[in-house]
């Protein structure tokens, strides 16, 4: 069907089996619907199918090829030394809240929630 719609000469005609196309996908995808922007991603797919060849008017921006090749930038780990790191970054936070608590009975209290025998 798209490379129908791409041998189309005119313009309109080729704009309004576009969109036919679309509501196709999503009559044939109804759990499409759930998701949010779900005709963005519609208009997406349709540009994808063609290569990124296809020339029509998206109410989307047209993605690009170099758009679906990039790779994401790595995310950074924290570089974080612990010298407790096997109990691990959150038990260690409620040892740090327990010594700077000026109430001896609430750093108690946060202590005996450790699981440390």
């Amino acid at each position: 069907m798209v490379e129908h719609i791409q041998a189309i000469e005119d313009p309109e005609r080729r704009q309004r089996n576009a969109e036919a196309v679309i509501e196709l996908m999503g009559f044939l995808n109804p759990h499409l619907k759930n998701v949010e922007d779900f005709r963005h991603k519609l208009w997406d797919h349709l540009f994808l199918i063609s290569d990124f060849s296809l020339d029509v008017q998206s109410p989307y921006p047209i993605p690009t090829k170099e758009t679906y090749k990039a790779k994401p930038q790595p995310i950074p780990y924290p570089k974080r030394s612990s010298r407790f790191s096997h109990l691990g970054k959150n038990l260690e936070d409620v040892i740090d809240k327990a010594l700077a608590e000026q109430d001896p009975k609430n750093a108690r209290d946060l202590l005996t929630l450790l699981p440390i025998t």
